[in-house]
């Protein structure tokens, strides 16, 4: 069973196009945490032909994919639009997940970028945009929905990298062109407002129910994808508080592991922290409740 926090108007309902059975839907092409494996398996259980499609520099955690490709570093946009003339004629829809595949810089909306999916459009093909956190939030709205927004910090020099006007800029584009613009949730859609959302989705018979095991000394796990956004520092600033307040629990920081290998960890939690700044829960928080686990409270939660 696919299992979504909210319900939400089937994406096959929302493109009105040809009957679940006869979709042929590829999804990719970044790891997105899992989500376009999660959903083309959702998919592929109510008959559509859904496949997940990664490429290999976008992988780094190991989630599963039907099909990878790689970019060489002195060509990748030819070596992108060869992969794509190949898939074109196999699918019906094109589900991107943060970005497409012509996209040679975040630092910039320019040429190419895009182009792919114009020429999806020509080719007679559904795209779909399914946004997933820094390529849509601005710094401006963040800073003014949020007082636990990291602009100020500006991690990675994400907010100047790519800036407001070049991610309005690119979300417009983006609305013109694609029939269906997705986020997972609604703080994310405060930046899309023309967007569905599709909350995360997580594989429940992959998460069962377990529980807490320690009660008198509770294993703390903390698993951030990104520490700058995810509220690492202040994480660790707390750990060390309530241990020098005489607390008794076990801390562990569970970083750059294959996927398999940290849910394997998860099981073992008594309490596990996912993040705390950006404004909503994450796949984390979905996985430690389906297994059971304690969570604390979301104080960047808008």
């Amino acid at each position: 069973m696919l299992y979504s926090s909210e319900t939400t108007e089937p994406v096959s309902a929302v493109l009105n196009e040809n009957p679940p059975q006869a979709m042929r839907v590829a999804h990719g092409i970044t790891q997105a945490a899992g989500q376009p494996w999660m959903i083309s398996r959702g998919q592929r259980k109510i008959g559509m032909q859904a496949d997940c499609i990664q490429l290999e520099v976008e992988n780094t955690l190991k989630f599963p994919c039907d099909h990878s490709f790689s970019l060489p570093e002195d060509n990748k946009v030819a070596a992108a639009g060869e992969i794509l003339k190949s898939l074109i004629p196999q699918y019906d829809v094109f589900h991107f997940y943060r970005r497409p595949f012509y996209m040679p810089s975040l630092r910039h909306f320019e040429y190419p970028t895009g182009l792919d999916l114009l020429t999806l459009r020509a080719a007679g093909k559904v795209v779909v945009y399914h946004f997933r956190g820094s390529e849509l939030r601005t710094a401006e709205a963040f800073k003014r929905l949020s007082p636990y927004h990291y602009v100020d910090e500006n991690p990675g020099e994400m907010f100047t990298r790519f800036t407001d006007e070049n991610k309005i800029a690119f979300r417009d584009f983006l609305d013109a062109v694609c029939q269906v613009m997705l986020v997972p949730d609604p703080e994310l859609q405060s930046y899309a407002p023309s967007a569905r959302i599709v909350p995360r989705a997580i594989e429940m018979a992959e998460y069962p129910y377990i529980g807490p095991k320690s009660a008198d000394n509770p294993l703390v796990i903390h698993a951030p994808s990104n520490q700058s956004i995810k509220g690492t520092r202040q994480i660790l600033d707390a750990v060390e508080t309530l241990r020098a307040e005489g607390l008794q629990f076990r801390f562990q920081l569970v970083e750059n592991l294959p996927n398999h290998e940290a849910r394997q960890l998860y099981q073992d939690a008594d309490i596990i922290v996912d993040q705390l700044r950006i404004g909503w829960y994450g796949v984390l928080a979905a996985e430690g409740m389906a297994l059971g686990r304690r969570w604390p409270a979301l104080s960047g939660m808008i």
